[in-house]
């Protein structure tokens, strides 16, 4: 049994190699972690939305996950909507300027509508009566909505990137998460023999808390950390709205070197 184990984990570190190599194979692409720092405003948005949200969400902490943020008309009222995370929603009336409860949501919205707005899935009958579920902001609503009317514009740009590798069946992805400062890398099979994901800050600083070491050996755990940040992400597969941010920033940068560059020539 050992000696099984012993095969099964060179298999799987073999294929795990083969497929984080993938990401090298490109070499015109932009630098992720270039691409992170030009955009770095973006995040800073949503993290003092996050900021808002832990203290104003009973139960929402530094590590919960925010999803998106809509303003929307509904039934002729207006809504401000956050998506927490999977069939969870803090849903803010602001005429009333108060959240709506649970009973209100299920009376005045359906499954549909999320399919719609926020990227939900249509479930088997019975699942958004039974666990989709509204949790009450008990913050100032006027100031929640007037942040996000000065914010709205970075708010309705794409909230990630996931760059995926395949061979054969076996994946895996890199995804930079703008809406929580994070980024992550895993590695899949459909069978699971392959199940691992790294947790990285959002310099891609590996996170001290995770469990993937055990699994992948420290050795592989260290050429990972060090190799991450020369990954390039190819143009094709960043969303349109921030690959134009990215140009918009590039553009800047190089007009303030030029003008730096510049302003130093005339006084030499």
């Amino acid at each position: 049994m050992r000696k099984d184990n012993l095969i099964a984990n060179t298999v799987k570190r073999g294929l795990r190699e083969e497929l984080f190599q993938k990401y090298f194979e490109q070499t015109d692409g932009i630098l992720a972690i270039d691409f992170i720092h030009r955009l770095s405003f973006i995040e800073e948005s949503w993290k003092q939305l996050h900021r808002l949200c832990e203290k104003n969400i009973e139960y929402f902490h530094f590590m919960s996950s925010l999803e998106k943020i809509k303003l929307i008309q509904h039934k002729n009222r207006e809504y401000l909507i956050l998506k927490l995370g999977l069939w969870s929603y803090v849903i803010i009336d602001l005429e009333k300027k108060e959240s709506i409860s649970q009973t209100d949501f299920l009376t005045l919205f359906d499954e549909d509508f999320f399919v719609t707005h926020f990227d939900e899935e249509k479930e088997e009958k019975g699942v958004f009566e039974k666990f989709y579920l509204v949790q009450e902001y008990k913050g100032d609503v006027e100031e929640l909505y007037d942040f996000y009317l000065k914010q709205k514009h970075i708010f309705e740009l794409s909230p990630c990137i996931n760059y995926s590798c395949s061979i054969g069946e076996a994946n895996t992805s890199f995804t930079i998460d703008f809406a929580n400062a994070r980024v992550y890398l895993g590695f899949q099979t459909p069978d699971q023999f392959l199940y691992e994901n790294l947790n990285f800050t959002f310099d891609l600083v590996p996170w001290n808390m995770q469990d993937f070491i055990p699994k992948i050996g420290l050795e592989q755990c260290m050429d990972v950390m060090k190799r991450i940040k020369e990954i390039q992400i190819p143009k094709e597969r960043i969303p349109s709205d921030l690959y134009e941010q990215y140009l918009i920033e590039s553009k800047k940068e190089a007009y303030q070197l030029k003008k730096t560059n510049g302003r130093e020539n005339r006084f030499h």
